[in-house]
């Protein structure tokens, strides 16, 4: 029996599979990881591509009190790394929550000038399609696992 007609209907079968689109729990889970990469390493300008709108002034306030001392710290001590540990969206798919597990993360305390490193975090995440995107709500951050 010829075997070469099952192959190629096994190859497309993989290859439809893989192109196939991301699913929106996919989505909101990326733009969370693309952006706790970008604010626990400090890329402040690179995370204001992953908020809405109304989280940029609390953005800008992290940004304005980060100093070179903090920047060469992260620098020495190796980027944080971020895990996406679970992604739920709202039955009506445009608001979730995302849990990711941010490694290595760089705790200031900016009103006493001192900062630490931190072994492991979990970060939920709030995060709300708006204009044919996800972003993530920085006004209700919530941290824990400290």
């Amino acid at each position: 029996m010829n075997k070469l007609p099952l192959f190629v209907y096994a190859f497309l079968c993989v290859l439809c599979a893989a192109c196939s689109p991301e699913s929106e729990q996919e989505r909101a889970g990326k733009c969370a990881v693309s952006f706790c990469e970008a604010f626990y390493n400090l890329n402040y300008p690179l995370a204001t591509g992953y908020v809405t709108s109304s989280s940029l002034p609390l953005l800008q306030y992290y940004a304005s009190n980060i100093r070179q001392e903090h920047l060469d710290a992260v620098r020495q001590s190796g980027p944080a790394t971020v895990s996406l540990i679970h992604t739920e969206l709202e039955e009506n798919a445009r608001e979730g929550r995302v849990v990711c597990r941010i490694q290595n993360v760089l705790e200031a305390d900016f009103i006493n000038g001192t900062y630490s490193f931190l072994t492991e975090i979990q970060d939920t995440l709030i995060v709300r399609h708006t204009e044919g995107t996800w972003q993530v709500r920085m006004d209700n951050l919530r941290r824990n696992g400290k």
